[in-house]
């Protein structure tokens, strides 16, 4: 039930999208698109998909009462940024996108975030000084007709070749993102205001009623029940998390599930303002340690320190120069696969998008020895980059190699499962 009430505050409080999800191949959404595809029957008529579609022709439509307001909008410079804001990971990768992207173009940005789907409320006070964030439900519905015209609205994705095939829009999807996305060369470089002195660490102090030290560790474990293949079991980290606070750390676990209580760990789902001290625990941290995530794109814009465990997908967006990670061992029937065979099929790819197994395949966690190894790893800075040599042998697509999560592997997991 909970599901369903879900999908209708997003059926009604979302903006235009980048793309529209056909049967055969995606397409950019405006009222024509959307009759035509119609009629070529590569509209979806599953009883969510076609609501969608309803939506975006309804509001396609009715955006044309809207242009008046519009043009005078774009005299203004004023440009709305068309911003996933109901998964946590989009609502920080893309909206940074844009602001990188503003320091040339120099619009007013303008992002509708209502607070009905917002999934963390506290990311709009991340971006407050650089983007116009409304946050007020009624009126980011009476705005949303205006993201449709495309005169005064801006898309991290912008369809301009035509209609792209399904197959060859996934395969690109990285090499368009890659523009703006935090690659390994750019992406620490953040040169706009983060709102940093709001999350301060004496202001998250006072938030939790704690004296935090500065040495922190944020400990973010998977337990999702839709798409539970990068999902880990959050025991397999208390050997880590016992050396972490013996070395004078203190352990934050954002997580949705417990740990055991212990001296220097807070288990953050107590608090009842459990998501917004999820960003102010990753902005006052020296490590990350969990599984690719959303919050993972924050811990990298901030250039944290990544433990990336269970990793799923070889190629990663959200890499920096300061993570190290190991990977959930994929078996097809029963016999561990090489490098070579996960490249040439492309397994990891196909599994992220599928969030299915083949009845072939089997995936395995990583054990509490692999993580407890990197995590020292990591610690001691003793992870040598010695796997360049070896991938660059495959002669990958430079677009994919940079994103490469694998190029900072730890290097003993990677000797022992992936050679």
């Amino acid at each position: 039930m909970k599901s369903i009430i879900n999908f209708f505050f997003l059926l009604i409080f979302s903006t235009n999208s980048n793309f529209f999800l056909g049967k055969n191949y995606n397409f950019k959404i405006d009222c024509i698109s959307l009759v035509t595809e119609f009629f070529k029957n590569n509209i979806k008529f599953q009883k969510y998909t076609f609501l969608i579609f309803l939506k975006h022709l309804f509001f396609s439509i009715f955006s044309f009462v809207y242009y008046p307001v519009a043009i005078a909008i774009y005299f203004t410079n004023v440009r709305f940024i068309i911003v996933d804001t109901f998964t946590v990971g989009e609502f920080i990768v893309q909206t940074n996108i844009f602001i990188k992207k503003n320091k040339k173009i120099k619009k007013k940005l303008v992002l509708l975030s209502p607070n009905a789907i917002c999934s963390n409320k506290t990311v709009n006070d991340m971006f407050c000084n650089e983007v116009f964030i409304i946050k007020n439900n009624l009126v980011c519905l009476i705005l949303s007709p205006l993201t449709y015209i495309y005169l005064i609205s801006l898309r991290v994705i912008e369809l301009k070749k035509g209609l792209l095939p399904l197959h060859a829009f996934s395969k690109g999807y990285i090499d368009i993102y890659d523009e703006y996305l935090f690659c390994e060369h750019k992406y620490s470089k953040v040169s706009y205001d983060l709102n940093k002195k709001f999350f301060s660490l004496n202001n998250f102090s006072n938030k939790l009623g704690i004296k935090l030290k500065r040495k922190i560790c944020v400990l973010n474990i998977r337990s999702d029940k839709n798409s539970d293949l990068r999902n880990a079991n959050i025991n397999k980290f208390d050997k880590s998390i016992n050396f972490l606070i013996s070395k004078g750390y203190f352990v934050i676990n954002i997580s949705n599930k417990k740990l055991r209580a212990r001296k220097n760990l807070i288990n953050l789902i107590d608090y009842e303002n459990y998501k917004e001290l999820q960003i102010y625990s990753i902005f006052n941290s020296s490590i990350y340690l969990g599984q690719s995530s959303g919050l993972t794109s924050l811990a990298s814009l901030l250039n944290k320190r990544i433990i990336v465990t269970d990793v799923i997908l070889y190629k990663e967006s959200w890499i920096n120069k300061n993570y190290i990670s190991i990977f959930k061992k994929i078996y097809f029937k029963n016999k561990i696969l090489d490098l070579k065979k996960i490249f040439e099929y492309d397994i990891s790819f196909s599994l992220w998008r599928s969030n299915s197994i083949n009845k072939n395949l089997t995936l395995k966690d990583n054990t509490s020895s692999e993580i407890f190894n990197m995590t020292k790893s990591i610690l001691f800075k003793k992870n040598k980059n010695n796997n360049l040599k070896f991938l660059k042998k495959y002669k990958l697509n430079k677009i994919v190699y940079d994103n490469l999560v694998l190029k900072k592997c730890d290097n003993k997991f990677f000797n022992e499962n992936l050679r």
